[in-house]
């Protein structure tokens, strides 16, 4: 069994390591790694190996014809809300193609029956995790209006992510151009 998910790339710029920096001095915040910035487009959890291959294939079919789009990401939120922050994230502007290129990757995941999270695709960039009380009003209104990158997105990769004691570790299972 592969844990799997289906991602797109996010450059870490200065404006994007400057917040991670910020989190790391900050209590009870986890900022994530800079090497697994990433925006999450499909969340499979554990599958056969066999049809992580055939998704792959699957995944090239759904995405022909999409051309790659730019992406801004801008503006920084929380799950399940920045009151009671759990999760803390970057937003992307203008999310149309992504949303777009999203629902694509979820029907072929759907045409092969595989399980996955049922969640409504909300495009964001995990940053952090908050891991007790803390107060983030002044980190919100800092970087709620903050463009951190814009960028091209020619690819998606399907993604292995092995759960270690010291955390995650991701690697690339197929690169897909667009």
């Amino acid at each position: 069994m592969i844990r799997t998910f289906i991602s797109m790339d996010i450059p870490v710029t200065d404006e994007i390591a400057d917040v991670l920096d910020e989190m790391k001095d900050a209590e009870n915040i986890r900022p994530v790694p800079k090497q697994q910035i990433h925006l999450t487009l499909k969340f499979l959890g554990d599958q056969d190996e066999r049809k992580v291959e055939r998704l792959c294939s699957s995944l090239r079919d759904a995405v022909s014809g999409t051309g790659p789009f730019d992406i801004t990401v801008e503006g920084v939120g929380a799950f399940p809300d920045m009151k009671h922050p759990k999760v803390i994230w970057l937003g992307v502007k203008d999310p149309k193609p992504l949303i777009e290129l999203a629902d694509k990757v979820n029907s072929a995941v759907k045409a092969m029956k595989l399980r996955s999270d049922d969640k409504r695709f909300s495009p964001h960039i995990t940053v952090g995790r908050v891991t007790g009380r803390t107060d983030l009003k002044d980190f919100f209104s800092k970087y709620e209006k903050t463009s951190f990158c814009s960028f091209t997105c020619g690819h998606i990769d399907v993604m292995k992510s092995v759960l270690t004691p010291k955390g995650a570790i991701h690697s690339i299972i197929e690169r897909i151009e667009l």
